[in-house]
């Protein structure tokens, strides 16, 4: 109700949730969007949509836990998407011009490209990205998606 980030964790020896919410610094407007990767170790990717629109990106780490909230620049006014090749971590949102937007973090170095490159067409809603395919409702209200 606060537009607060908590998160729960599991044991997944175990399969025991633990008992409380822990809140992460930080508040959203929009469901948060959560991406692992596996470089040796596992990360979490976290990428939300703040109160002024602003689109921020922060990591945990089994060896250092949270890293603190980086702004990528630019505005959504959607959910982020999310998802990782196995080289890059790829982020695609709606901008205020109903435009899909791009940018990618490279795995080997976490480095984010400078800017972002929008895509041709426009969207009626936040992109999603599934089995490696982005699809948007286009502003007819059809159903399009990469190949």
């Amino acid at each position: 109700m606060d537009n607060g980030i908590y998160r729960k964790t599991m044991n997944l020896f175990t399969t025991i949730w633990d008992s409380v919410w822990t809140k992460i610094p930080g508040a959203t407007i929009s469901p948060p969007t959560l991406e692992a990767v596996t470089l040796p170790s596992v990360y979490l990717n976290l990428v939300v949509r703040g109160t002024d629109n602003g689109i921020y990106h922060k990591v945990w780490s089994s060896g250092s836990g949270w890293t603190g909230w980086t702004n990528l620049g630019g505005a959504t006014i959607d959910r982020p998407a999310l998802w990782a090749s196995s080289a890059y971590l790829h982020l695609f949102v709606r901008g205020a011009d109903n435009g899909i937007y791009y940018k990618t973090m490279d795995l080997s170095t976490c480095v984010w490209t400078m800017s972002w490159t929008k895509w041709p067409g426009a969207t009626s809603s936040g992109p999603t990205v599934e089995a490696e395919t982005v699809v948007v409702r286009g502003m007819d209200n059809g159903i399009y998606a990469t190949v």
